[in-house]
């Protein structure tokens, strides 16, 4: 299993490579979040790219983590699971919620309490370290 930190609201790739290169599976996606519970995008169907190498995104919901159960069918209805290929887990963090990036890369209209320092002149750009109390 592999965790991968995003941001709510971030396109989020899945890829899974079938080794031996094979083209004819048709691997699925159930996508949980936090509580376990199937979100509103699952199933995700991944789509042959080359080589072996399926593909597909999802949006990163509101939720602190989406957990991806990839299964590998062997028809395309998705009814078949082909025992020559293990479950393969993936793990999505929520890192930082949209709503609070625009806190961190916005533009700074009016005053806020939400940064802290000191701005010794007005600036249309932040840039440097912020620190999240």
């Amino acid at each position: 299993m592999s965790a991968v930190n995003v941001v709510v609201g971030q396109t989020v790739k899945l890829d899974i490579v079938l080794t031996d290169g094979v083209t004819d599976q048709f691997p699925q996606a159930l996508l949980y979040d936090a509580l376990n519970t199937l979100i509103a995008a699952s199933p995700v169907n991944l789509a042959h790219i080359a080589g072996g190498l399926y593909s597909a995104t999802f949006q990163m919901p509101a939720t602190t983590k989406v957990t991806a159960s990839i299964s590998i069918y062997s028809d395309a209805a998705r009814t078949t699971l082909n025992p020559a290929y293990n479950l393969a887990i993936d793990e999505f963090i929520a890192v930082i919620f949209s709503a609070g990036l625009e806190i961190l890369i916005g533009t700074i209209d009016e005053p806020t309490d939400e940064i802290t320092g000191t701005i010794d002149e007005p600036t249309d750009e932040i840039t440097g370290i912020l620190e999240i109390c």
